[in-house]
């Protein structure tokens, strides 16, 4: 990591000179005037007004009532499945039944705030997801502190308060709640120097670790990172982060063996979903058919499938913007300066090795994109390796981790992907309120 990776809560440029509120404005005003356009939008989409705008049953559809059973009665599951619970078209077997299939930290939040508050537990879930898509923003803000210009800068802010999968943002699951935990763990990573701080990063990663299996590709991207760093404190800023990630994981594992016995009960549970290791490229293909093979008589695969498109348009926009800019190689990087007094022994010589390594890396490619790109391409596979009957049109939202990549990008050609997402989105919010979402 290099020192100008290192970036104050408030950058520079929005902290020089001006008074406390207008520093404050600068760091919380765009996100909240970003996610006031996007909710607007989704209001004006949805069938409801007044009140029921604010109501836990309109965001309420499928996994939310999953994740409000087990808040409020724990898990539980059994091997006596009901034909009514399995998928149609199962084949004979022995499935495990139950809800081991959704991962604790959410329903847990939705437990903790509903006990502080004695809020129910449903309008608890509501209030973390709106919540927590305001810290997206405000984190993804900051993150794209490093922008080209101030235009740019808001550009990726829209993209990100509209990117695919928008409307599972404020709705009761918890997209909103690991999306907060992973960026708020790569924040602390990437973004901050106090080695203190990391365990800040440490409990994020959990959190996002233990709300959805996506976010466990923080933990090698961080790790993958940590390699082409300089040992020592830098060192420890990034694996903290990451073994809170890894942590939280390993969390639902003894989470699920102390409910029912079972430390595989998720993976036994997708199972009768056919989630599992499947061809990326077949899943992909099969999500997109959609496309090509119009029907006009389900217009919803259409839109779900160039939801999809999309997604992928944006995961090769900011690999290739990545890999160009490594291939130019990074303006102002500087070569370690190794001597013969560094190979005086042969831990040294190792430790020399290593500084060169990590200087010849950092001379193309910033700690910082590095880690982005692996996290993006890693949470955009995720889905499309597990196939099955998995929605991945809702893991699509986890892509926005993507969208800091697309700061070196003018205004104007960003105008493209900005469109794009707001037209996608538009279409999709409909199907999510008249229940043809899962």
């Amino acid at each position: 990591m290099t020192d100008t990776d290192a970036v104050p809560l408030t950058d520079v440029r929005d902290s020089e000179g001006g008074s406390t509120l207008r520093r404050l404005m600068s760091l919380f005003g765009p996100p909240f005037v970003a996610m006031a356009v996007a909710w607007a939008t989704i209001v004006y989409r949805s069938p409801y007004s007044g009140w029921d705008l604010f109501s836990p049953s309109s965001f309420a559809r499928w996994d939310s009532g999953q994740y409000a059973r087990i808040a409020r009665l724990g898990y539980h599951a059994s091997w006596n499945c009901h034909a009514k619970t399995l998928p149609l078209h199962m084949p004979p077997g022995d499935y495990l039944c139950g809800n081991t299939g959704w991962f604790p930290g959410y329903p847990a939040a939705m437990r903790v705030v509903s006990s502080i508050t004695s809020m129910s537990v449903s309008t608890a879930g509501l209030v973390i997801s709106w919540v927590c898509w305001y810290v997206v923003l405000v984190l993804m803000w900051q993150l794209l502190s490093t922008a080209r210009s101030v235009p740019t800068r808001w550009m990726c802010l829209l993209i990100a308060a509209f990117f695919p999968g928008q409307i599972y943002y404020p709705a009761i699951f918890p997209i909103s709640l690991t999306v907060a935990g992973i960026l708020g763990c790569l924040y602390v990573a990437l973004r901050t120097s106090k080695t203190t701080l990391a365990w800040v990063g440490f409990v994020a990663g959990f959190v996002a670790g233990n709300s959805y299996i996506t976010a466990i590709v923080v933990a090698p991207a961080l790790l993958i990172t940590s390699l082409v760093v300089p040992r020592g404190r830098r060192t420890l800023q990034l694996l903290i982060p990451a073994l809170g990630a890894a942590a939280g994981f390993g969390a639902v594992l003894i989470t699920m063996k102390h409910a029912v016995g079972l430390w595989n009960a998720y993976f036994l549970s997708a199972h009768k979903y056919n989630v599992g290791a499947h061809q990326p490229i077949e899943t992909l293909i099969n999500r997109m058919v959609g496309i090509w093979k119009y029907n006009p008589r389900n217009w919803r695969l259409t839109t779900t499938a160039s939801q999809t498109a999309l997604t992928l348009f944006l995961v090769v926009l900011a690999a290739l913007v990545t890999i160009g800019s490594a291939i130019a190689g990074r303006r102002g990087a500087v070569a370690s300066r190794v001597g013969a007094a560094d190979t005086d022994a042969s831990g040294e010589v190792a430790r020399s090795m290593h500084r060169r390594f990590a200087a010849a890396v950092q001379a193309r490619i910033s700690p910082f994109d590095l880690t982005f790109l692996a996290t993006t391409i890693g949470i955009w596979l995720v889905p499309y390796i597990a196939g099955g009957a998995a929605s991945t049109y809702r893991s699509e939202a986890f892509v926005i981790v993507s969208v800091p990549l697309l700061r070196r990008l003018p205004p104007w050609l960003l105008a493209v992907p900005l469109v794009a997402v707001v037209v996608v989105s538009w279409h999709m919010s409909p199907y999510f309120f008249n229940n043809q979402l899962v």
